[in-house]
């Protein structure tokens, strides 16, 4: 009877054979052996149970064929990696971790790792770390429980000066930048998602990333895009407009003037394509309110206040979102709210100019810009635009590529500069009297007439036949010939 079953190999089992096997019935049975051999009933058992090394419950790492161990026993071993400037213990096999690190290998921010850590309902107290019956409490609250040391600057047992690497990210102690797992960037690995802004590419680098901006964009996160004389950088940053000038400054620009109405389109296209979030411009509105009396008048400046004089409460100015219901218009709030910023910064000649193939280049907020000369293209003007990329030249013509420019060669019987013209042969040259001339496009061929109509007597091809840089081909016995080009 043919059947299937399901086989079970053994741990130890370094080769595997199968055998198939079409039954009578149009049934099929699939035969797996291995080797070395073992089985259930023989004592041997196929697997072996337990965690395996990555998941030993102890803050021990020993190991034996690849399943955690308790040692000393023969033929364990120490594959434990302490990271985060964690110092291997070869005798206990366990890391001591720097401060602000835990988990065996030292791979984890310490912190409390469940919303029951100091939560009613839940463990609101460090009371619960002894108490019976509450083990668990030690693994999820360890900064509750008080096994958590924060490094501070200066800290002699603080790895890279204290710097912690968050989602699963761990220091590169060489460089003591934070190594982030895929979906995390940042100088902690905290940030998510597309960094580059403007449709930019984002190509993530351990801590750091590098964004491929789209043309005409620049700066590290694709956020500069400039206009004559100057540039704007946006940010996605949500903060007061004190906190937003002080950044642009920071920066050697300022909160982003709007003069003109192609100014106020460019910023509102640049927020559509960036955060499409409302953005603060370096605009505000001065005073206006005045402390007076009943009757009044003004009252004077000697007057002693309690604190800083009474005065109207700041108005600055943002440019609304896109998708709000004032659609990029300019709006004003308070300037202790929170919105995007743009900053605005003069453009100057770079030093030296890093463009090549005669591009301009121009530097703005310490990004380098070039203004690429006609035929060239990239960040650095580096890329000669291939003119032949778009088959330009028709008809079977040969694309010969050129600065800026290109020369087609023509097929026989085409003309131009793109060949998009088909010659007249028949216009252009002469048959027999009395011979008919057709045109077929790469060369020309004149029919001979009847016998009893010739003037002249069976022409064939001769030296005289087709015009310079041509040569004569016959095309049957009455003495038609046609005309090709050499």
């Amino acid at each position: 009877m043919c059947t299937h079953y399901l086989q079970v190999v053994s741990v130890s089992t370094t080769d595997v054979g199968c055998g198939y096997y079409h039954c009578p019935n149009g049934n099929a049975a699939v035969v797996c052996n291995y080797s070395p051999k073992g089985h259930w009933a023989s004592g041997f058992r196929p697997y072996l149970a337990g965690p395996p090394c990555s998941q030993c419950p102890s803050t021990e790492g020993w190991c034996d064929q690849g399943m955690c161990v308790d040692c000393p026993v023969q033929n364990c071993d120490c594959p434990l990696q302490c990271k985060n400037c964690g110092v291997l213990d070869t005798t206990n096999c366990t890391c001591s971790c720097k401060d602000g690190w835990d988990s065996p290998d030292c791979s984890d921010p310490c912190a409390n790792k469940h919303h029951y850590c100091g939560a009613n309902p839940g463990w609101p107290i460090a009371a619960y770390c002894t108490a019976d019956g509450f083990a668990v409490v030690n693994d999820y609250c360890r900064e509750m429980c008080g096994y958590c040391d924060f490094a501070t600057h200066g800290d002699p047992n603080a790895c890279c000066e204290g710097q912690i690497c968050y989602n699963g990210g761990y220091l590169d102690t060489t460089t003591c930048l934070c190594v982030c797992p895929q979906g995390f960037w940042g100088e902690d690995c905290t940030s998510t998602g597309n960094p580059c802004l403007f449709v930019g590419i984002h190509v993530e680098q351990n801590s750091d990333f590098s964004c491929v901006c789209p043309e005409g964009i620049s700066g590290k996160q694709c956020d500069t895009v400039s206009f004559p004389g100057g540039c704007y950088q946006f940010s996605s940053d949500t903060v007061s407009y004190s906190d937003a000038e002080q950044a642009c400054s920071t920066k050697n620009g300022h909160l982003a003037d709007v003069k003109a109405e192609h100014q106020q389109n460019i910023i509102a296209n640049g927020i559509a394509a960036t955060t499409n979030a409302s953005n603060w411009l370096g605009l505000k509105l001065q005073a206006v309110y005045t402390l007076t009396y009943s009757d009044g008048l003004a009252a004077p400046d000697v007057l002693q206040f309690t604190s800083q004089r009474p005065s109207h409460c700041d108005l600055c100015v943002f440019m609304d979102s896109p998708h709000s219901s004032n659609n990029s218009l300019i709006n004003t709030a308070s300037c202790m709210e929170e919105h995007n910023y743009v900053c605005e910064s003069d453009s100057k000649p770079c030093e030296p100019n890093v463009c090549q193939n005669g591009g301009n280049c121009t530097s703005c907020f310490d990004a380098s810009i070039c203004e690429c000369s006609d035929g060239f293209e990239g960040k650095l003007c580096e890329i000669n635009v291939d003119e032949c990329a778009s088959s330009p030249c028709q008809h079977g013509g040969t694309c010969h590529d050129r600065t800026n420019s290109y020369i087609c060669h023509c097929q026989p019987g085409y003309a131009g500069d793109s060949c998009q013209t088909d010659l007249d042969w028949c216009s252009l040259v002469t048959c027999p009297f009395h011979w008919t001339c057709q045109d077929d496009g790469t060369h020309f061929t004149c029919l001979a007439p009847p016998p009893i109509l010739r003037v002249l007597g069976p022409q064939g091809c001769s030296s005289a036949s087709c015009p310079d840089d041509m040569h004569c081909r016959e095309v049957d016995d009455g003495g038609s010939f046609s005309c090709w080009a050499d």
